[in-house]
């Protein structure tokens, strides 16, 4: 650039660059615990620039309760300075995507039009929403209860967060005993009003009666009614729950094939997990989400790896409780090309024997002779045949049984 004036000449350079908009960050957060029975979400939306500004513009919001869906469930659109609160109201309650937590996630779209600039700016966050006010877990010193012997449990206090709620209240913890040879079931009935210390914890040191099989806890707090928190069974009692794991007609079990499994439990999954092992070793493992449900099914790719006998291990956790089902896949077919070819048809004592051999890669190969008068005196102990070489594999499951009700890994 050129400036001329009347006495003289001055030249400046100005460097041009394309212009960038400025960066616009788009905030979503719930400003206070956002609860299912309220059939209430409400949301805040805080849009800034790099430096901390509010950014004005059109905001739309788009709540959509099920992330999968393509059409939200509700939309509103307002003319914001940069932060702007929303409600949205639900005809009806929310279902938890986990009991065990009891929360359900639904998700916030945002499209931002800047006033300034035109510029348009998308951001989505997924958001909770709660079933309780709090989240009250019972901790347990023992997994399981002797009768009439004193039982100690700890009731634990925190928000969704994990941080310990100050000035806390007492709580109405409700206990009831069962079991089949209790007399009258009304006397078997405890309430207690527990304070929570500094920490949320709240102690307390039960007594089952004699014959006791069951405890259940249920909690009250803040005039909200949090049912049953847990339960413990007696050392003696087996668990009410069961899960059984059957294999679909017509499957083939051979490696490079695929089995389909039916599983049914006594009561409604959100999930179950898998483990497949053999020969010591684990060979694949998954989880598969049931949605609520007793019945399912899932599907496994079987791998030469699995043969000659694998072992599928089915199971879920309820109350600190593993609940399990197994089930044995004897292999067919080993799916190993195996091929052995000698130099010579007769040999003589003392003569060399070259073999050609030949299988798959990590192959385990194993070379036998015996005198064929041998075989006229009995065949017991001398031949080895696929009988043989399966009770040989016995010893190498990857599950053991210790008992008949309890199952550990090596």
């Amino acid at each position: 650039m050129t400036v001329i004036t009347a006495d003289s000449v001055e030249e400046m350079k100005i460097k041009v660059q394309e212009y960038v908009l400025p960066k616009v960050f788009i905030r979503v957060y719930a400003p206070t615990i956002l609860l299912i029975p309220k059939r209430l979400i409400r949301v805040a939306v805080e849009a800034v620039d790099p430096f901390g500004m509010h950014v004005a513009g059109m905001t739309r919001v788009d709540l959509y309760l099920d992330k999968w869906s393509r059409r939200p469930d509700q939309s509103k659109t307002v003319n914001s300075s940069g932060l702007a609160t929303m409600e949205f109201h639900l005809r009806e309650e929310l279902k938890p995507d986990d009991k065990m937590h009891g929360f359900k996630n639904v998700l916030i779209k945002v499209q931002l039009t800047v006033m300034t600039t035109n510029q348009t700016v998308n951001h989505e966050q997924t958001i909770p929403v709660f079933k309780f006010p709090y989240k009250i877990s019972l901790m347990k010193v023992m997994p399981r209860f002797t009768p009439c012997v004193p039982f100690p449990v700890e009731i634990s206090l925190k928000d969704h967060y994990g941080k310990v709620v100050k000035n806390a209240e007492f709580a109405e913890v409700t206990v009831r005993y069962e079991g089949s040879n209790l007399l009258d079931e009304s006397n078997f009935v405890e309430r207690f009003d527990e304070r929570f210390d500094k920490y949320g914890i709240a102690s307390l040191i039960l007594r089952p009666p004699l014959n006791a099989s069951r405890i259940e806890i249920k909690v009250k707090y803040d005039s909200v009614d949090y049912g049953i928190i847990g339960s413990s069974d007696s050392v003696d009692s087996k668990p009410k729950q069961s899960i059984h794991v059957t294999m679909q007609s017509g499957s083939k079990i051979r490696p490079n094939c695929e089995v389909n499994f039916d599983v049914h439990c006594s009561e409604n999954m959100d999930q179950f997990s898998y483990v497949v092992g053999s020969r010591k070793t684990m060979i694949t493992s998954g989880t598969v989400p049931v949605q609520d449900k007793q019945n399912s099914e899932f599907r496994l790719e079987l791998t030469p790896q699995m043969a000659p006998k694998a072992t599928v291990l089915v199971y879920y956790i309820r109350n600190n409780s593993l609940i399990f089902d197994e089930i044995d896949l004897n292999f067919e077919a080993f799916n190993n090309d195996f091929k052995l070819q000698l130099d010579k048809r007769d040999y003589r004592p003392g003569q060399e024997i070259n073999a050609n051999v030949e299988a798959t890669n990590d192959s385990y190969v194993a070379l036998g002779a015996i005198d064929q008068n041998a075989l006229l005196m009995g065949a017991e102990g001398s031949e080895f045949n696929r009988h043989n070489f399966l009770e040989l594999m016995e010893g190498m499951d990857f599950f053991i049984s210790t008992s008949a009700d309890v199952k550990v890994s090596k």
